[in-house]
């Protein structure tokens, strides 16, 4: 295998993986990032040459996906750590193990795809509903909708921490009529999860255990049929 087809079978592999993790890396850095890793190790060459190329590609995959794990966990600012991949939406709307408060961000991703298109949000509660898609487009149209749904989730995730990020031009949880105000100078452009300002915000113990799960013991999978009521009730 030489460096051209290496380089083509990296780019497939990128721009599938950046597919499932929206807003997280895109393809171009992924694929940079595989290459550096297929270069500092004669394994990985190695193994990669010895494979069929459908091999190559799985391979590359799973380099791929550990690789935007990783940018998850590891970006600092706490906006940007609050991110679900297209899969964590999936194992979520399948009843498979994922975080106890998914549920509560889905439902409210769930609203913003009911006003922005009631067909991705029918396919959305099919595919719960365990409805098998009737034709390709019905297939092709329910995979848009969890990706659109990811979207509309992550950004309602974003909406609801916008009052605990500081700003330039604004103090942490200013409010109308706040007689506060910090200068861009003052602002810590560098906040992290973990900084002590955001305790007490919702759902906060999820989402520091996403960086460091040994912290966080008690934070134990769910089910959708273990959700509550209310939870529940976009998905019937």
């Amino acid at each position: 295998m030489d460096n051209e087809e290496l380089n083509r079978v990296i780019n497939r592999a990128a721009h599938a993986v950046v597919l499932e993790w929206p807003g997280v890396i895109d393809a171009d850095d992924l694929a940079q990032e595989l290459w550096v890793q297929v270069w500092e190790s004669q394994a990985t060459r190695t193994l990669l040459e010895g494979k069929p190329a459908r091999e190559r590609m799985n391979l590359l995959c799973r380099m791929g996906h550990r690789i935007a794990a990783g940018y998850r966990s590891d970006n600092a600012r706490f906006s940007a750590q609050v991110r679900y991949s297209v899969d964590d939406i999936k194992d979520a709307l399948s009843g498979r193990s994922l975080w106890s408060e998914i549920t509560e961000d889905i439902a409210l991703g769930m609203k913003g795809l009911r006003e922005r298109n009631d067909r991705y949000a029918d396919a959305i509660e099919r595919y719960v509903r365990k409805v098998p898609p009737e034709t390709e487009a019905d297939r092709k149209r329910r995979d848009r909708a969890i990706e659109a749904l990811a979207d509309e989730t992550n950004a309602a995730v974003r909406q609801l921490f916008d009052g605990f990020e500081a700003r330039p031009g604004r103090t942490l949880g200013d409010g109308p009529g706040s007689k506060r105000r910090a200068f861009p100078q003052d602002v810590n452009n560098s906040k992290n999860i973990f900084d002590p300002e955001f305790n007490g915000s919702p759902r906060l113990d999820m989402y520091r255990s996403w960086v460091d799960p040994e912290m966080y013991p008690d934070e134990r999978p769910a089910r959708i049929e273990n959700w509550d009521t209310y939870s529940r009730a976009d998905f019937r």
